[in-house]
């Protein structure tokens, strides 16, 4: 703002009476100095004479925020130059006379300035650097607490290199009172900044024109040009689609179910929830109209229609919220006792890791059945299988969507997958709708060696053609199938005749892709036969428990260019069990002194460096208190040391050593028996295989 009123210290000095100034001959110049320190821009006098002023649009718009360091300075330097390259304003925008500016996280004071720069600076000032919490220049590393704080700062005199910003704060009080002035007359606006290109003042004494055109093209024409200095063009979509028919159709959202219980007929106009269940996410949709859907193999569906034809807000799309998930299920593979562990499946992709299935018993009824894992074609740890499970029988899911008539009759169904994207083959032609179509393949059929080069482990289901019996003496029958097998010689198959199983065969040769020869099933005799595959499981004496998995391949998948093999990776080979063990060595004998011998006959397989884990034998004994009560624990029978880990010294094949560290065994500092030691059934086996097992890796 340009001074042009008198001030206090201009004219202070002339006002003391003759005979102060000869008793005093420095108050007038105290006097002066005091007021300048009180009528510098931003001071308290100055805003009393000067607030008429200051609420101008003209005094408070189109301040000079920063400038920029032309050249490198010193603590010392007393003159400071800007880059006129870099700042177009220069100086303009700065006090003429005693300002205060900001360079880095010194604050500097100087008497006067010229267009090239600052001159008789006074380093290391301190003054006002903020009203609020600012990410800019010397105040970023500051945080007010409260709005009525600001934040005041001390500082020393440093050196500082050229560009460095030199920020104005004499004009920081001017820029509260145009945020103000905003708050008034520009709401929306306060706390936004105009692009350099416009004159804020005439902006702001104009912005009656831009509320008054709120809402039209000139109205964001203004308001691109005041924010980003940028022409806009305002183009609405609507100007550009054709006009709607006036058709009535409905656009819907289509759910295929089965029936679990109640009266299905009533479901339409009802709402159907899905609660959440593991993966499964809550949703609801209520159904406009039911369609009954007949398969050839006489299963009956409903096709449940819920209105999609208008989205409320993105949580919905049409008349659901959330989303409804199909209810994996599948189909036993195999027979299975009451008690049983596992459950062979068709498939338990998209059934969670662990949880519960609805199984269809052998009496007809229905079960839940929990599990602890899965791999891709079986359930493991399976609990409360009371009955037995037939071959084919139905597993889902324990969950269901439901929908409450008025009555308070539920109605449970679960939502089943329907098939999707069909490929047509190029090479076919002259369908017409409504023409009946042959599925060749459910998903993608591979046709090279990496598709169907794998030694697969499926149980398919082969229509035999005819057989012909070979030997009568052990019932040696050659098989002719209607269709292409993928049989493999030692796979073991059920015959079946009708849908009872009439027993089961071992396959002896494979002749051709259509001929088989097996061996056990006993005489044939009849027509309608069928072959199924039976799932080929792991074949371990050292582990038995893996018995119960699957091996070989189970199934290939294509992701584009990618084919996924699922395995458990673990490789069934005919009339061999796997050759693979803990490396465990059992020893007992008379032991003595440092070296051990653990085998007779057989190299150990340990190495110096191993670490082994050491288990002495034990046995459980039955304890009986004074009361009668009976309680089991187990103590050990036997030992040369305590269990836990040691690291191998080897010898020899037969012989080793023992170490509680590695390090013992460079000092040769061993584990030494003083006396004569009998053990009986004492175990060690690599660290790194205690406490597990042969499993399934379910890839």
């Amino acid at each position: 703002m340009s001074e042009k009123r008198i001030q206090l210290k201009d004219i202070v000095k002339n006002q003391v009476p003759q005979y102060v100034k000869e008793e005093y001959p420095l108050v007038g110049e105290f006097l002066s100095q005091y007021y300048l320190a009180q009528e510098f821009q931003g001071a308290p006098i100055d805003l009393l004479q000067n607030i008429d002023q200051y609420v101008k649009l003209d005094s408070i718009t189109n301040l000079g925020t920063f400038t920029t360091l032309g050249s490198d300075i010193t603590s010392f330097d007393e003159n400071i130059t800007i880059n006129l390259l870099d700042s177009e304003t220069g100086t303009d925008g700065f006090p003429d006379k005693y300002g205060l500016i900001s360079i880095d996280d010194e604050v500097i004071a100087y008497k006067t300035k010229t267009p090239n720069g600052f001159t008789n600076c006074y380093r290391g000032f301190s003054g006002i650097v903020a009203y609020k919490n600012t990410n800019v220049g010397i105040a970023s590393t500051y945080r007010l607490r409260t709005s009525d704080q600001l934040i005041f700062k001390d500082s020393d005199a440093g050196s500082h290199r050229a560009g460095t910003k030199i920020y104005n704060l004499s004009n920081l009080f001017l820029k509260e009172f145009l945020i103000k002035t905003k708050y008034q007359i520009s709401p929306g606006f306060e706390d936004r900044s105009f692009t350099k290109k416009i004159n804020e003042s005439t902006l702001l004494k104009q912005i009656k024109d831009f509320y008054k055109s709120k809402g039209t093209d000139l109205s964001f024409e203004i308001l691109f040009k005041a924010l980003y200095g940028d022409n806009v063009k305002v183009i609405r979509p609507k100007d550009f689609l054709f006009r709607p028919s006036d058709a009535q159709y409905k656009i819907t959202n289509n759910l295929v179910v089965e029936l679990i219980s109640g009266p299905i007929q009533d479901i339409a106009n009802l709402t159907l929830f899905q609660r959440p269940y593991q993966n499964i996410t809550y949703a609801y949709g209520t159904i406009s109209e039911i369609e009954n859907i007949v398969s050839d193999d006489g299963g009956v569906f409903y096709k449940l229609k819920i209105d999609g034809g208008y989205n409320r807000d993105p949580s919905f799309d049409g008349a659901i919220y959330g989303k409804f998930t199909v209810h994996p299920k599948t189909r036993s593979i195999g027979e299975f006792l009451p008690n049983s562990s596992v459950i062979d499946v068709d498939s338990t992709i998209g059934f969670p890791n662990q949880g519960e299935v609805s199984v269809e018993f052998s009496n007809k009824t229905t079960g839940i059945v929990s599990y602890t894992s899965k791999n891709l074609t079986q359930f493991l740890g399976c609990k409360n299988i009371n009955y037995s499970i037939k071959n084919n029988s139905k597993i889902g899911i324990n969950t269901y969507a439901s929908a409450v008539t008025g009555f308070g009759t539920q109605i449970n169904v679960r939502i089943n997958s329907i098939l999707d994207s069909v490929a047509i083959d190029s090479a076919n032609y002259f369908y017409s709708k409504d023409d009946t179509a042959t599925i060749q393949t459910l998903g993608y059929q591979g046709k090279t060696i990496l598709d169907n080069g794998w030694v697969f482990n499926t149980a398919p289901i082969y229509e035999i053609k005819s057989y012909e019996i070979i030997d009568v003496s052990d019932q040696t029958y050659s098989v002719v199938f209607k269709n292409k097998h993928a049989i493999q010689i030692g796979d073991t198959l059920e015959i079946v005749q009708g849908n009872v199983v009439i027993g089961n065969s071992t396959v002896l040769d494979v002749l051709s892709e259509k001929i088989i020869v097996i061996i056990g099933q006993g005489l044939l005799k009849g027509s309608d036969f069928k072959i199924r595959r039976k799932i080929l499981k792991v074949n371990s004496s050292e582990f038995s428990d893996a018995n119960i998995l699957s091996a070989n391949v189970q199934n290939v998948y294509v992701d584009g260019e990618k084919i996924l093999i699922a395995s458990p990776s673990i490789p069934n080979y005919v009339n061999q069990q796997l050759n693979v063990t803990d490396r465990s060595i059992i020893f007992s004998g008379i032991f003595q002194g440092s070296t051990l011998k653990i085998t007779s006959l057989e190299d150990h397989g340990f190495y110096t460096g191993d670490s082994v884990y050491y288990t002495p034998e034990k046995e459980e004994v039955t304890s009986i208190d004074i009361d009668g009560n009976s309680s089991k624990s187990t103590v050990i029978s036997s030992s040369l040391f305590s269990e836990g880990i040691y690291f191998i010294k080897r010898v020899d094949a037969n012989n080793v050593k023992f170490a509680k560290s590695t390090s013992d065994i460079l000092n040769e500092k061993f584990i030494s028996l003083e006396n004569e030691t009998t053990i009986n059934n004492n175990t060690i086996k690599p660290y790194e295989f205690v406490g597990k097992t042969l499993e399934s890796q379910k890839l």
